[in-house]
């Protein structure tokens, strides 16, 4: 964890966030945003429960992963 993770995260979320946003509105893009991040939350401790992990890695992972699933079904 540090800036330059910060930072890419940050801007990651700046253009996929917003892009995801698009596609499903606010109220469902908070929801999808939370469930992908509650997900990679608890999938980082089944993975490697002695590690700490922080940042919102994970939730944008999800945002991309629900982009390739958006693609995928259209």
């Amino acid at each position: 964890v540090g800036v330059l993770h910060l930072a890419v995260n940050m801007y990651s979320l700046w253009r996929v966030g917003a892009f995801v946003e698009r596609l499903l509105g606010g109220p469902l893009y908070v929801v999808v945003y939370l469930l992908a991040g509650l997900g990679g939350s608890f999938a980082s401790v089944l993975w490697n429960p002695v590690t700490v992990s922080a940042g919102a890695s994970g939730a944008i992972f999800g945002l991309f992963g629900f982009i390739v699933g958006f693609a995928v079904q259209a």
